[in-house]
């Protein structure tokens, strides 16, 4: 029986719990398997208790294990317990799925030798460019499964560790292709809309990264362009950054609240995709992000920002791609997309030719064999 650690250090709404769900309920299925769940992060706000009760109802973590870190303090103590939890020999192989905690976890395993992996989530790698040679030194002379969700994040942990590219693992996000019943439908026949109405949605939290600020000051800017009548929803949260008021603030400034509205906490976003005519994406960094995958499961048309991981998804050659800081692009992107009578078939045609490589049982075989490996 092989007993899995898995650790997150917060949950975010779209963010890897997504993956880490899909991980769970299926090596669940396999009998030599058992799973702790370790939580190390400061609860502020409700997503947490929604994720916490679809764990106990599908019956995947074992919670003995449970620390809550409500303060600085109680972060660096729940690590020092956890090195004593490993110590103990209490876990054979350690699943982080966070960057933080794969840095700390990987100086621990230099020294547990334990098996554990090392994963790159993002598209930045900023925490390792800023970790101090000791802690370089003990990271790459571990015995670390390196992980990343896309090749271009896995080109970045190799040069930021300056380990050799094969020995990063490119696992991509894997996602169910059934569509769930809603339960927290987006109230849409509030809105008052005529049925010309073209639908634009963006999800995204509002971190600074997701340039909510520059699809604003584009439609400012260049909206005149579009000749359809459209409302775009931005569906997301900022965790209490603030960053939300700012963007709404931007949005009365240029008078635009009868065409921008803002969709938070809606934990089932499915309602959204189901009445979206055009999806967007219009991040300067990414890792490999679920909501694009989600955006070609529901057989969304998609503009996009060109940066490297959106051109592994959806191709470099991709038509509906803009260039970064092109606000006049953007729109006339999303201008020759509604424009097209057939975008709809076209981009379920294009779905389908995409959605393989993100395959949630390729995905759970990539890491079953990982974790078995050299047993």
């Amino acid at each position: 029986m092989k007993k899995l650690l898995i650790v997150m250090n917060d949950f975010v709404s779209g963010g890897c719990e997504t993956q880490i769900f899909n991980l769970y309920r299926d090596l669940k299925s396999y009998d030599n398997y058992e799973f702790t769940f370790l939580y190390l992060g400061k609860l502020n706000h409700d997503y947490y208790s929604l994720i916490k009760t679809e764990f106990e109802e599908l019956q995947l973590i074992h919670f003995d294990s449970f620390l809550v870190a409500k303060s600085s303090l109680d972060f660096y103590l729940a690590y020092f317990k956890l090195y004593r939890l490993l110590k103990r020999g209490k876990f054979d192989v350690i699943i982080p799925f966070h960057r933080n905690t794969s840095v700390i976890f990987g100086v621990i395993n230099f020294f547990l030798r334990k098996k554990s992996f090392f994963q790159e989530r993002g598209g930045s790698l900023n925490l390792v460019s800023k970790i101090s040679g000791v802690f370089l030194y003990l990271l790459k002379r571990s015995n670390l499964i390196f992980v990343a969700n896309n090749f271009s994040s896995g080109e970045i942990l190799a040069k930021k560790l300056n380990i050799n590219l094969n020995r990063v693992h490119v696992i991509y996000n894997g996602i169910t292709s059934e569509k769930k019943k809603t339960t927290d439908k987006f109230a849409i026949d509030k809105l008052n809309l005529n049925e010309n109405t073209q639908i634009l949605t963006f999800v995204a939290n509002f971190y600074p990264e997701k340039e909510h600020e520059f699809l604003i000051n584009s439609i400012h800017e260049y909206g005149n362009l579009l000749t359809s009548n459209f409302l775009l929803l931005l569906v997301g949260n900022d965790n209490g950054s603030g960053r939300l008021n700012s963007v709404k603030n931007l949005v009365q400034k240029y008078k635009l609240t009868d065409k921008i509205v803002f969709v938070e906490n809606l934990y089932d976003v499915q309602s959204v995709y189901e009445i979206t005519d055009l999806a967007l994406f219009c991040s300067k960094s990414e890792g490999l992000a679920n909501v694009l995958i989600e955006y070609l499961k529901f057989e969304l048309p998609i503009v996009a920002s060109r940066i490297p991981v959106f051109e592994e998804v959806l191709g470099k050659n991709y038509p509906y791609f803009y260039d970064l800081n092109d606000g006049k692009g953007l729109i006339i992107k999303i201008e020759e997309v509604l424009k097209r009578n057939d975008r709809k078939e076209s981009a379920k045609l294009f779905s389908q030719t995409q959605m393989h490589k993100f395959d949630l049982t390729k995905m759970i075989n990539s890491y079953k064999q990982l974790i078995d490996e050299g047993e």
